[in-house]
């Protein structure tokens, strides 16, 4: 009896060290992941856009695949049709299904407003109702030469079709991922998480792929020559995650994969809208990576390496629910039994390890923040802090769904719902780095370099005596937050305007740099007299848009109407007090 218990006691000893170690090595390794663009600079820097643009020469195939998405698909159509990229050379097919009215009106509505025979509407009404079935009935009813796929909630940049022109050209690569990026990381608590998900997968994740030579590609901002697409039989439309699948099949194939990271041109997307649509997602994704794992396709890789990062990744949902099912049991064992010392230690090494993940997520949060030019609250890393593990059950959760699903053979197509909250704060991002080639207004001729800057520094000035004195008298107004969040904070914007529809107003801050690398300040402004005052001011004091000059005090003094209507009426009704 004594014996056998010694023999448990022995084997409990020896299966927690060796999970403890293997669960070590593999927290160690996703720090690794994380952190590998800042260990392998010149990676990152490599992934970056063109600095210069080639003439258009490629003709794009835009497939835009919509399922209940009458919200944001509208929007989307019309941001992709506005890019900077010749009209002639583009084709966009929405892909609803026939029961789908309401985004099919949407889509129809977009395309009646911009009246262009290039962009239509594709349906199917056969089975399964599913993303890669839409891009398959995409990609026969388009022929342009490049096929791209984006989500019906993106917004993309407006260079993003010379980019991929110009890295096609110049590289000769027959497929490009390029970033995305979800941008509302306030909205839910989970959103900042989720965030710096994205943030670390395609600035470094995606790079330590390419080097060794497999991609599980992006489901959008993916540019395929079409021929490529025809040769390995476009999507397999029985699995969750076509995306990864069909990036592994053309790893098979050997063909370079062209990874391009630049904070200018990733498409912005959103977080899903609550905790039961992200496990869904999740669940989706994960049961995906289990399908391409069971159908093999992997081992035909060339090399050793290829496959087991292929296996790695693919197989990881299976460690997730393991970890998920037995964390508790294994945190009893350790706490209960009388293990040696060095044992107990060596057991808790995956906490440790798990502490530097959440250290190198705390220190992403600041970049991405940063980069995207967007404030970080000083109570985030609390907040970070408070939900880091509720945000790893989260995923445990859905791996455990995984293997619910897999196990009764329960394959439908869980939609992401998206209300385009990455929209609602669309303004308060952008980028703080612009390179070269970014296109900017002109200035006059005839504008020296110092009279912009003094129009700049007077224009600031007048706004900010505005904002102050219109925050003192809306106190306790429904608008005091929001005078005080757009125009009353430290980083006050420009908003650098131009009335062509071929370009898009740029935030500025308020300065004027001298010349320095553009990869490491602001882009200089260049400020039209007749700039037109940023919208969002207008808009919240409720009055007329009104144009700069050099008598910015006599301009802006329109801007002042409503408040002073304001005060005068406050003032009466306190006896006449002056304000």
């Amino acid at each position: 009896m004594a014996s056998c218990k010694r023999r448990d006691f022995s084997t409990m000893t020896l299966v927690t060290l060796i999970v403890s170690i293997f669960l070590f090595v593999q927290s160690i390794f996703s720090v690794y992941l994380m952190l590998y663009s800042w260990e392998h600079p010149e990676k990152l820097a490599a992934s970056q856009g063109p600095r210069t643009f080639l003439p258009p020469q490629l003709t794009f195939s835009v497939l835009l695949p919509a399922r209940h998405e009458q919200a944001v698909i509208y929007d989307t159509i019309k941001r992709v049709w506005e890019t900077d990229y010749p009209s002639a050379l583009l084709e966009i097919r929405v892909i609803c299904h026939s029961d789908d009215q309401e985004t099919i009106a949407e889509a129809q509505r977009a395309i009646n407003d911009i009246g262009s025979a290039q962009i239509q509407v594709a349906t199917f009404s056969d089975p399964p109702i599913n993303k890669p079935h839409g891009l398959n009935v995409g990609l026969r009813s388009t022929a342009n030469q490049v096929v791209t796929i984006f989500d019906a909630e993106d917004d993309i940049d407006k260079d993003i079709f010379n980019v991929i022109n110009t890295i096609m050209l110049q590289e000769k690569v027959g497929i490009v991922q390029a970033g995305v990026q979800l941008m509302n990381f306030r909205t839910h608590w989970y959103a900042i998480h989720n965030c710096i998900e994205y943030f670390f997968w395609f600035k470094s994740r995606l790079h330590f792929h390419a080097k060794v030579g497999m991609i599980p590609l992006g489901g959008n901002t993916v540019f395929f020559r079409r021929d490529l697409l025809e040769r390995v039989g476009g999507w397999d439309e029985a699995c969750l995650t076509e995306d990864a699948d069909i990036g592994l099949r053309l790893s098979v194939l050997n063909e370079p994969i062209r990874v391009v990271y630049d904070v200018q041109h990733v498409t912005r997307e959103e977080t899903p809208p609550n905790v039961g649509s992200f496990i869904r997602q999740r669940t989706r994704w994960q049961q995906g990576f289990l399908q391409v794992l069971a159908k093999g396709t992997w081992l035909a890789m060339p090399r050793f390496s290829q496959k087991l990062l292929a296996f790695y990744t693919l197989s990881y949902p299976l460690l997730q629910a393991a970890l998920t099912l037995l964390w508790i049991p294994a945190l009893l064992t350790v706490l209960w039994m009388k293990l040696p010392v060095w044992v107990a230690m060596v057991s808790f090494l995956p906490l440790y390890s798990l502490f530097f993940q959440f250290i190198a997520t705390v220190v992403g949060a600041y970049m991405f923040t940063r980069e995207y030019g967007l404030r970080f609250p000083i109570l985030l890393p609390l907040e970070m802090a408070l939900s880091f593990l509720p945000y790893q059950w989260l995923i445990g959760i859905s791996s455990v769904r995984v293997l619910y699903r897999t196990l009764l053979h329960v394959q439908n197509w869980e939609k992401t719902e998206h209300v385009g909250a990455h929209r609602i704060s669309e303004r308060e991002a952008t980028p703080l780095t612009t390179p070269s080639y970014v296109a900017l207004p002109k200035a006059t001729t005839n504008t020296p370099s110092s009279a912009l800057k003094a129009l700049v520094e007077e224009s600031t000035n007048a706004l900010k005596a505005i904002a102050k004195e219109s925050a003192a008298i809306l106190k306790d107004s429904p608008m005091e937050d929001t005078l005080e969040m757009r125009i009353l904070s430290s980083d006050i914007f420009l908003l650098d305007s131009i009335n062509n529809a071929d370009e898009t107003p740029t935030l500025l801050r308020p300065a004027i740099h001298s010349a320095t690398p553009r990869s490491t300040v602001p882009a200089r402004p260049h400020i039209n007299p007749e700039t037109p005052i940023p919208p969002c001011i207008v808009e919240e004091l409720n009055c007329p848009t009104v144009k700069l000059s050099d008598d910015i005090a006599a301009r802006t003094h329109k801007l002042q109407d409503p408040v002073l209507a304001n005060r005068e009426s406050r003032a009466q009704q306190q006896g006449g007090k002056e304000r």
